[in-house]
């Protein structure tokens, strides 16, 4: 993985209960990489985290040809760093961006790609197991014209954050309803992907 200049360390958030929320905190580096259709997959680089510049016609933001996905990172009691599952997080999303019709990669190598990303940023891993760094690939056209068309560029980036509980009442039992009348997955609809929008 190619190495940008690397940004100053920035001031860790509290590691503390209702001062660490979820997805308001990064760390310092992403990794990004490009594909096009003429040349296939780039190189990846490990870049600072950093404002995005997007063409305004960009297809990502007209036709909402992107998706997502999010796993953690965790210290376990003898500090060794664990994700839980990711290859299941790297099936999904290249089936959410074949779905999309966004190039397909190879998840095994983007886990790698991870897991050198978790070592640059080990510091942002809390050091208790009840926060975690979390871990969100996105993959998204970069096309620069309108109009309705598979892309022809992409943009595979990934970004962490250090958590706490997802919601603001802490790791607390929460009520959940279960409707057997409807369902989220429509034949032939979206729902089984991690897409912009989860229509």
């Amino acid at each position: 993985m190619a190495k940008h200049l690397r940004k100053a360390p920035s001031v860790l958030p509290e590691f503390k209960a209702g001062k660490l929320l979820f997805g308001k905190s990064n760390s310092d580096h992403m990794i990004s990489v490009d594909w096009e259709r003429a040349t296939d997959w780039g190189n990846p680089s490990l870049i600072p985290f950093e404002d995005l510049q997007l063409h305004p016609f960009s297809s990502a933001l007209h036709y909402g040809i992107q998706c997502f996905e999010g796993l953690k990172a965790y210290r376990n009691n003898k500090e060794e760093i664990r994700m839980f599952r990711p290859w299941c997080n790297m099936l999904r999303l290249k089936r959410s961006s074949l779905r999309l019709t966004l190039p397909d990669f190879d998840g095994h190598e983007l886990i790698k790609l991870i897991e050198e990303l978790l070592k640059v940023e080990e510091r942002w891993i809390p050091p208790t197991t009840e926060f975690s760094l979390y871990v969100r690939p996105l993959h998204f056209a970069t096309d620069n014209a309108l109009g309705v068309h598979s892309p022809d560029r992409s943009k595979l980036l990934v970004m962490t954050g250090p958590v706490g509980p997802y919601y603001p009442t802490g790791f607390k039992p929460i009520s959940l309803y279960c409707a057997t009348q409807t369902i989220r997955s429509a034949p032939k609809g979206t729902g089984a992907y991690k897409i912009g929008g989860y229509c």
